[in-house]
Formats: structure tokens, C-alpha cells, sequence
């Protein structure tokens, strides 16, 4: 699965992918390509945001952007547990 070119100038961030505080405690993403997603100025989380709990396996994370004073171009977690295996995390 690919999730790209994804655009958010409100909420908690997300430009690709949006998990919590509302959702699931937890996100796991397993050979998902996330790339070329933004969030506006002053939100996180470029390509994955996850408030609770983030697992990436085989997953690849490139290319997104987050705006001037945010944080995590490619991936926010906050809140709980990260885990990250045999993935790629790039030019985010």
C-alpha cells in the first residue's frame, strides 16, 4: 500500500497518515510506503502522526514535510511505544 501526496493544514498533523487521539490507541503499518505528504506550519507528523502507540515493519518513509515551527517530517509519535524494523526513513 502507498499513501502519498497528502496535504493537512489543520487538526493534530498527519499528512499521510492520522492515528489517535480520538482512534485506535495503537497504529501498526507492515510494508506500507508513505512519501510525499506535508502538514501546514505549526503541525507534525509530515507522513505518520501517531498519538498512542507506532509500529513500522518493512515500512518506507520518505519525502514529507513538516511546516515552519512543526516537528516530524516523516514520522511524530507521541504518547506511547515506537518500534521501528527493517524499515527506511529518508529526506523527510
Amino acid at each position: 500500500m502507498t499513501v502519498q501526496n497528502g496535504y493537512v493544514d489543520a487538526s493534530d498533523g498527519g499528512g499521510g497518515i492520522l492515528s489517535g487521539p480520538y482512534g485506535a490507541p495503537s497504529l501498526t503499518l507492515t510494508s506500507v510506503t508513505v512519501q510525499n505528504n506535508a502538514v501546514a506550519e505549526w503541525r507534525s507528523g509530515g507522513g505518520v502522526s501517531a498519538i498512542g502507540s507506532l509500529t513500522l515493519d518493512g515500512c518506507t518513509v520518505c519525502d514529507n514535510s513538516a511546516g515552519d515551527y512543526g516537528n516530524g517530517g516523516g514520522v511524530r509519535s507521541l504518547g506511547g511505544s515506537l518500534a521501528i524494523t527493517d524499515s527506511l526513513i529518508c529526506n523527510n
